[in-house]
């Protein structure tokens, strides 16, 4: 049985490498400090992380240059900046008052952390960010505790973790429990 998944693990592996449907961001280039942030470039893409207040940042992550600053989901102006704390080959450490920011630089990956030095975010250090052709995915480090609320009027229970969901919709007229898409599409907020 081990050796059919093995082998399973390993041509699937392979074919991905083939068709590159995911491509990490590589590792760090060049880092410099801006009035908006941090600008990093890595092989693959550009990163632009911001501190917003001294509680919330934002990170960006495009392949070429960013286009307009526009998102629904932040709608204040920077108003905080990041002190550098550290910085080697390594890793970079940036923090505000309340938050301390670990770029990671080969390969890049980013962790975050409270003002009591407790890990609270983090990409995860093998999986990272990537590239689906030209979409953008991370893959974060899963607490044991973390929930996933939200996709508004989805079925099932509040807390979505563990499940797998379409955001996508569907013109059934009637809803049983757990039933996927519904007659709506709307991502976590």
């Amino acid at each position: 049985m081990r050796k059919i998944v093995w082998f399973g693990i390993m041509w699937a592996g392979s074919l991905f490498a083939q068709q590159r449907i995911s491509e990490q961001i590589g590792n760090v280039v060049t880092t410099s400090e801006t009035g908006q942030g941090i600008a990093i470039t890595c092989n693959n893409a550009r990163v632009l992380i911001q501190p917003y207040t001294d509680q919330m940042v934002r990170v960006r992550v495009v392949k070429n240059d960013f286009g307009p600053d526009f998102s629904y989901a932040v709608n204040i102006t920077p108003a905080a900046t990041f002190s550098r704390v550290a910085d080697n080959d390594e890793t970079a450490t940036y923090s505000t008052t309340k938050i301390r920011v670990v770029v990671h630089k080969k390969p890049f990956y980013l962790s975050f952390y409270n003002q009591k030095g407790e890990l609270v975010n983090a990409d995860d250090s093998l999986l990272r960010i990537s590239w689906m052709g030209t979409e953008v995915t991370n893959y974060k480090k899963l607490f044991a505790d973390e929930k996933f609320i939200g996709l508004g009027e989805k079925t099932g229970g509040l807390n979505r973790r563990g499940n797998a969901y379409q955001n996508w919709n569907s013109d059934a007229p009637g809803y049983g429990l757990y039933q996927d898409p519904l007659y709506a599409t709307i991502p976590f907020t």
